[in-house]
């Protein structure tokens, strides 16, 4: 299921997910000895996959563009830019998008 960016309006159902991108030193995870937050941002089996990208942003340091285009390889246009334009290297940046959930 791809997942869609939407601004909202009448006839369909969305969520407002915050992502976070590690580009940090460090993984903020660690020090409860977890590799990456455990919770789904969207807690829909549908989005199984996406939840697994959205972990991996925010687990071990991103050195680089290049490693972050690699974790969200194959994601929808709109998606790849915003992450693209949020990353920081040497920060942990954080934004937020609405994707869209089910269509009424």
């Amino acid at each position: 299921m791809p997942i869609k960016k939407i601004d909202g309006g009448p006839g369909v159902e969305y969520m407002e997910v915050e992502i976070i991108i590690n580009g940090g030193p460090d993984n903020v995870w660690h020090r409860w000895d977890l590799r990456c937050n455990p919770f789904p941002s969207v807690p829909k089996y549908e989005f199984a996959r996406f939840n697994r990208v959205l972990q991996n942003l925010d687990s071990d340091p991103i050195p680089d563009r290049a490693a972050l285009l690699k974790i969200i390889e194959g994601g929808d246009p709109w998606f790849v830019e915003a992450c693209t334009k949020a990353y920081r290297p040497g920060e942990r940046t954080r934004f937020k998008v609405k994707i869209l959930t089910k269509e009424l």
